[in-house]
């Protein structure tokens, strides 16, 4: 009985496909695309996902730190510095500006109106020739 199996074993054992059915198959592989399970594609998808929001909040909380750090806010002596303003030399500060600015607009007004003056006398040059 054993002789007979061995015997049927190396009769199919000896079969090979036609060139054409190896040719059209091995197209139809090469061709097909992989497609990964969709089980698979979100759990990597959520896991890439998880890691780069892990990345994103780390790269802002150094950022944050970097922030206030450079702002004065952990400085020991940040609130000592705003009392420590003198009144005074606001108030000083606050006139001298207020004249400034009055001075330029009445320099401004004088300098144009002598500009609409000369204009005017154009044209009345012209309206009289």
């Amino acid at each position: 009985m054993e002789d007979q199996i061995n015997k049927i074993l190396k009769a199919y054992k000896a079969i090979e496909p036609s060139a054409d059915f190896h040719a059209r198959s091995r197209r139809i592989v090469l061709s097909s695309h992989i497609r990964p399970s969709p089980q698979k594609s979100f759990r990597k998808g959520f896991f890439e996902d998880l890691q780069f929001g892990a990345a994103l909040l780390v790269a802002s909380a150094f950022g944050f730190f970097i922030l206030l750090t450079f702002s004065g806010t952990f400085r020991g002596n940040a609130v000592a510095d705003t009392q420590t303003v003198n009144e005074t030399e606001l108030l000083t500060e606050a006139r001298s500006l207020d004249a400034n600015i009055n001075l330029h607009e009445a320099k401004y007004f004088m300098d144009s109106a002598e500009e609409v003056a000369a204009a005017l006398d154009r044209i009345g040059e012209r309206t009289t020739q």
